[in-house]
């Protein structure tokens, strides 16, 4: 058996990705300048005034965290609550490249007042 499962998951999959494309242009505006400060600072663009990296920078940032999101997600759906937080206690569940998630995920999700800030092992 198992096609129910696998039904459900693409139900729940489209509705993800409905969410995560709204949450996206939502942030959009207000994480734009920022993000591409933080991609510059990343050596992720070549030059400030470049357009076209700009661009490249934000699409790739953005499907970064999508696809790290979506992985997650499907991880999560598998995985029970005990096992969920053993993981979240080891800390992240999909390792980045050049931290570049990290920033982006900062960006868009600011730590509670009085949080040390994330720490890199």
């Amino acid at each position: 058996g198992g096609g129910e499962g696998g039904l459900a998951g693409l139900k729940g999959k489209a509705h993800l990705e409905t969410f995560l494309r709204n949450q996206l242009k939502e942030k959009d505006h207000k994480a734009q300048s920022s993000l591409y400060r933080h991609s510059v600072q990343g050596d992720l663009v070549k030059s400030a005034g470049s357009i076209k990296d700009k661009n490249s920078a934000l699409t790739a940032a953005e499907m970064k965290l999508f696809k790290d999101s979506m992985s997650r997600a499907e991880r999560n759906e598998a995985q029970t609550s005990a096992q969920r937080t053993h993981d979240r206690a080891e800390g992240t569940l999909v390792k980045t490249e050049k931290g570049l998630l990290d920033k982006v995920l900062r960006l868009s999700k600011p730590a509670p007042p009085g949080a040390p800030p994330p720490r890199r092992q």
